[in-house]
């Protein structure tokens, strides 16, 4: 038996549909017994064809497609032979669209479907899985296109999206992976941590009966390794008591690997699960690692699995590489200076025999039965030092870093091991963990990056030091590096403004006191109008690639402090960074001096300032009516915390519902200013209405749906859906209602935000002339003069607003206070009008024509 892709697409498309996670879960374990009972023996295979489009990332048997939104987009682009204009320009920059999250899936399909005409879906979920293995194996684009054309005429343009989905990794289903897997068996998620194999998932759990302690760790097959938890000075005295006993070892500054050898067959397996078999190599006659162990091995091992770290070793100076360096350990050549070395510091499997549930001091003495010896920069074990008190750890942690050594590790003797587990007695310890240890930079800001490409908010930032440049008399600033850590949300806030609005984007870069190396920022800053960072980094590393300006670069970097308060001239200067790095080696420790245990013990006498305790209202959500019904509404997040979860219950007691991302589903979001940051959405002239909170004000306090007031409006959408704003044209001017100066200067102003052209000066600049502040004016309108009843002859609608404009005071009727008429420049009327006047003796009063208010 084999599902249609059609009914799996109807299938996600519920999922999709259902509201609430819980919702989703119910959803999707109900349709998963369903199968289950359905395919009965076979539905181990059947399932893992599913899970394989269902939770993609999670597939370890399908190698990468290598294709992101931008990629899928050429090629769609190439295969559709697209001409220049909006469907191609929709399929380029739809991923670039920032705060919308926009669905690529929907958008292909937008644009698809008018090139694609088929209506009916035939493809297999075993075809497209055949397809998607074809499409990693690709030898160039053109197979590519070859192979997205022959999914595409198995399937109607519906589905297509859900393909392109697939595709990129991402479903959008609003249910996690794990969930999807417990939803297949309730230990589904833990089983996969423990071996990272969705295969074997599907056939080990194939019935519910099975429980995850019954199973066991196998052979060649991956899982997640124990991990350690920090230790830093708030947690110290807690995890570590005195007396107890404990294993201290090398913090490895490798990758983390597991080796697993059967008959003297290997697999080595990354953190994550991933084989890099190949490259090491399956058996002694292969790869850059497996040939250096031959005749190691005890002659009794036939199986084992080893945890321990990939290192790279200097094969002339006989001593380890760092992970900070630029090498991968991974993609070593054997004609190169370096070679892998495995460090071992832990045993699972033992021939037939399963650790985990064998105490740290046991596991320790079964793995010195392992090797006959070891192989320096090859296979070697890691040293443990068992110790007993703080002061020993301490000791322990000072000796490693003077030996340019990462730290420790800190490990119960008496810990079984836990796949995946950080809490369960394993511990690790470095001296960036603690404060006044580290020698802290002070780094001129220089840039910024945006986050990634659909994003527009700067999230990684440029530093550097200072120089002389014996050109300028102006110091020179050289980019050390890039941080993007440490910044809270309000500091990115102000950085972000303050780049944009003081800064420039580098395709005009002209700057002479700036110098970047390879790696440009999207954004430079001069030095006169920046700031300082106070930077924290574990090391500095050797820039072999010149990305940066100076031949070292950061790794690890945080942000400890932005010294607004700290003139730019007094960053770190390059005389200072050459002091540190006169040894001149490939990676530079940054500690400055060793650690104190009585730091750690010692009590904490200063005052702390106590944080006024706030405690959250419960507004009532309880919904009362269904004004907003159908209406998703976002509160931006810059209105204050308690005003927002205020105004967020306000709509749902109207019906409406509460979004808090700014997805394309969105309609109505609701603000209280014209921020930065709503000036920054408005440019990309969203499908939402923008508009202030009044308006959900009224709504409430009138109990119907109302239309927006012009002085309301920041933006209008264009979706179709939205018909609040049908009486104001697209930039938020009314078309029944009396403008005024404010009403004016607000539609102005949204013209800007835009991006459209606008004349503002001039509106402004006529404001205060009040040509016409002296005349009372009766326009001639009707055929007998004064008789509201008789034919219209002059239709004065615009000329009597100009003349208000002006100043001027219009009167309906002939009364004593009018001192001017307006007629419609007829010479025969102007004598009827004097006629009419000396009859009623008013030779007071002004006879002019409409010229009057163009001159």
């Amino acid at each position: 038996m084999d599902f249609n892709f059609k009914e799996f697409c109807e299938f996600l498309d519920e999922i999709k549909r259902t509201k609430t996670p819980k919702e989703k879960f119910k959803c999707v374990a109900e349709k998963f017994k369903i199968i289950r009972n359905q395919l009965g023996s076979e539905s181990n295979e059947k399932f893992y064809q599913i899970l394989r489009l269902m939770v993609p990332s999670l597939d370890r048997e399908r190698d990468s497609y290598n294709m992101k939104e931008a990629t899928v987009a050429r090629i769609l682009i190439k295969m559709l032979d697209l001409p220049e204009g909006n469907d191609r320009n929709v399929l380029k920059k739809s991923h670039l669209m920032a705060h919308e999250a926009t669905d690529f899936g929907d958008v292909v399909h937008s644009v698809i479907r008018k090139y694609l005409s088929y209506s009916v879906t035939t493809l297999t979920i075993s075809d497209l899985n055949k397809y998607l293995d074809d499409l990693t194996k690709r030898r160039n684009e053109r197979e590519g296109e070859d192979i997205l054309m022959n999914i595409f005429k198995k399937c109607s343009s519906e589905h297509m999206k859900w393909v392109i989905r697939i595709i990129l990794k991402d479903l959008k289903l609003g249910l996690g992976a794990n969930s999807i897997l417990n939803c297949y068996h309730k230990d589904g998620a833990a089983f996969y941590a423990s071996n990272s194999n969705l295969k074997k998932v599907c056939d080990v759990l194939q019935k519910d009966s099975v429980r995850l302690h019954e199973l066991e760790i196998e052979i060649n097959e991956a899982f997640r390794p124990m991990l350690s938890k920090k230790i830093d000075a708030t947690n110290f005295i807690k995890l570590l008591p005195e007396n107890k006993p404990f294993f201290v070892e090398n913090k490895f500054d490798g990758e983390r690997f597991q080796l697993h050898m059967k008959n003297n067959e290997f697999k080595y397996f990354s953190r994550n699960g991933f084989d890099f078999t190949e490259s090491l190599g399956n058996n002694y006659d292969t790869g850059t690692l497996t040939p250096q162990l031959k005749g190691l091995f005890r002659t009794n091992i036939k199986k084992v699995i080893l945890d321990g770290e990939l290192m790279m070793w200097h094969k002339r100076s006989r001593t380890f590489g760092s992970k900070g360096m630029t090498l991968d350990v991974k993609k070593l050549k054997e004609i190169g200076h370096y070679q892998p070395c495995f460090c071992i510091y832990d045993i699972i499997l033992l021939n037939d025999r399963i650790l985990t549930n064998v105490p740290l001091r046991e596991r320790l003495q079964v793995l010195k039965t392992v090797f006959s010896h070891y192989k320096e920069g090859s296979l070697q074990l890691s040293q443990v030092k068992e110790v007993s008190s703080r002061q020993e750890i301490v000791d322990e942690l000072n000796f490693r870093v003077d030996r340019d050594e990462e730290g420790i590790i800190i490990k119960d003797p008496d810990s079984v091991y836990k796949y995946s587990d950080r809490n369960s007695g394993w511990f690790k310890m470095k001296l960036e963990y603690f404060q006044d240890v580290m020698n802290d930079l002070d780094l001129i800001l220089m840039g910024g990056n945006y986050e990634k490409s659909t994003s527009d908010w700067l999230k990684s930032f440029f530093v550097g030091i200072r120089s002389d440049d014996p050109t300028n008399k102006k110091p020179l600033y050289l980019a050390l590096g890039k941080v993007s850590s440490g910044l809270n949300y309000e500091e990115l806030a102000m950085l972000n403004k303050k780049i944009k609005t003081d800064g420039k984007k580098f395709e005009h870069f002209n700057s002479k006191s700036l110098a970047f190396g390879k790696d440009v920022p999207q954004y430079y800053i001069e030095p006169e109008k920046s700031l300082v960072f106070t930077i924290r980094a574990s090391e500095l590393v050797r820039d072999t690639h010149s990305d940066f300006k100076t031949h070292y670069t950061l790794r690890f970097p945080r942000v400890l402090k932005v010294r607004d308060d700290k003139p730019v001239d007094e960053c770190l200067h390059i005389t200072e960074l050459l002091e540190l790095t006169q040894n001149n080696k490939a990676v530079i420790k940054l500690n400055k001096r060793n650690l104190d245990l009585e730091e750690l013990l010692k009590t904490k006498t200063r005052k702390i300032k106590r944080k006024e305790i706030i405690v959250p209202v419960i507004y009532d959500t309880a919904k009362i009516s269904d004004v907003l019904e159908g209406y998703n509404i976002l509160v931006s997040e810059e209105i204050e915390l308690k005003q927002k979860e205020y105004l967020q219950s306000l709509v749902k007691r109207a019906g409406g519902s509460i979004q808090y991302i700014l997805k394309d589903k969105v309609d109505i979001v609701l603000t209280w200013d014209r921020t930065d940051y709503i000036k920054e959405l408005i440019k990309k002239r969203p499908k939402y209405d923008i508009v202030h909170t009044n308006w959900l004000q009224r709504v409430i306090q009138d109990g119907n749906l109302l239309g927006y007031n012009q002085e309301e409006i920041f933006y209008i959408g264009w979706s179709f859906k939205n018909c609040l704003s049908d009486e104001l044209d697209k930039y938020g001017d009314s078309f029944t209602e009396e403008t005024d100066v404010n009403k004016l200067k607000n539609t102005f102003e949204i013209i800007t935000d835009m991006g459209d052209k606008c004349i503002i000066k001039n509106i402004v600049k006529l404001e205060g002339r009040k040509y016409l502040n002296h005349h009372t004016a009766y326009f001639d309108k009707h055929s007998i003069i004064g008789d509201h009843n008789s034919e219209i002859i002059y239709k004065s609608f615009l000329d009597e607003i100009q003349f208000q404009y002006y100043g001027g005071i219009i009167e309906e009727k002939l009364s004593t206070s009018v001192n001017l008429i307006i007629y419609n420049g007829n010479s025969d009327r102007k004598r009827v009008l004097q006629d009419y006047l000396h009859s009623i003796q008013r030779t007071d009063i002004e006879i002019s024509t409409n010229s009057i208010i163009y001159n």
